[in-house]
């Protein structure tokens, strides 16, 4: 966005994005969102891309994994074994 485009957004464009979410600035391509909105944007973005290199990690491993049921029969626990144990991870 150039200066000139920049310095025409108003008081009043910026107060509707605050009210109605996001504001399409004309001819420019370009879309006001709130702060929150655009945060939230953000971390959907780094969830998906750190899922995506935990998918390329497993298949490229050749590490064996066990799900937590496998885990806890190959340790001889229970699910009753863990109450009261919530803030404790096995790895």
């Amino acid at each position: 966005m150039d200066a000139v485009t920049f310095d025409s957004i108003t008081r009043e464009t910026l107060q509707d994005v605050l009210r109605n979410g996001t504001k399409e600035i004309s001819g420019t391509g370009c879309l006001l969102i709130p702060k929150e909105l655009y945060t939230k944007i953000m971390d959907e973005l780094t969830d998906w891309n750190m899922a995506k290199e935990a998918d390329r990690r497993l298949k490229d491993s050749s590490a064996k994994y066990y799900t937590e049921q496998e885990a806890l029969e190959r340790m001889g626990l229970t699910e009753k074994d863990l109450e009261g144990w919530e803030n404790v991870e096995i790895e």
